[in-house]
């Protein structure tokens, strides 16, 4: 029996291609009770290849959920499509990266800390250089200034009006 994508709960759309006109839609459905202890949620991927609904499982509907996806993460890389979502990076289709807690406390931990500690400094970074964006962009304008005096009056000096003042 075919596996049904049945209602939906929501839907993205990637674009790939030349200058983005082929799309890929990714629609993720309700997740459901699938054998007595297991439940699914289903997806469907339309637009590389024929359309076909997949699952992924869990021990509950929430797991399902979280774990689809990382399945909908696989299957789009099985076709190495270089498929972009709001005009990211291709890597980042919006699907979070899932850490798995099946190896234990202790390994979840470590995962979640290496993976605080690379954001905090990939933000310090990005801070760092839009600090440096700005310091550079005021110094281009000041720049560009002087080279506007420069460009009107022949120096870098401040323009004096040299006309005599009327005096009342």
């Amino acid at each position: 029996m075919a596996l049904k994508l049945g209602s939906s709960i929501g839907e993205r759309k990637l674009t790939y291609g030349p200058k983005g006109r082929k799309q890929i839609i990714v629609r993720v459905g309700v997740p459901r009770k699938a054998h007595p202890v297991d439940w699914m949620c289903p997806f469907q991927i339309s637009g590389i290849g024929r359309p076909r609904v997949y699952a992924a499982y869990g021990v509950d509907a929430l797991q399902a959920l979280q774990l689809v996806f990382k399945a909908i993460r696989f299957e789009l890389a099985r076709h190495a499509i270089d498929a972009v979502w709001l005009g990211s990076e291709p890597w980042d289709l919006g699907f979070p990266e899932y850490v798995p807690t099946a190896f234990g406390r202790a390994f979840a931990n470590r995962i979640s800390r290496l993976i605080a500690r690379e954001e905090k400094l990939f933000i310090g970074e990005l801070r760092r250089k839009r600090r440096e964006a700005r310091r550079q962009a005021a110094a281009d304008a000041k720049q560009a200034a002087l080279r506007g005096r420069r460009d009107r009056h022949g120096s870098a000096e401040p323009y004096k009006d040299k006309r005599p003042r009327r005096r009342g």
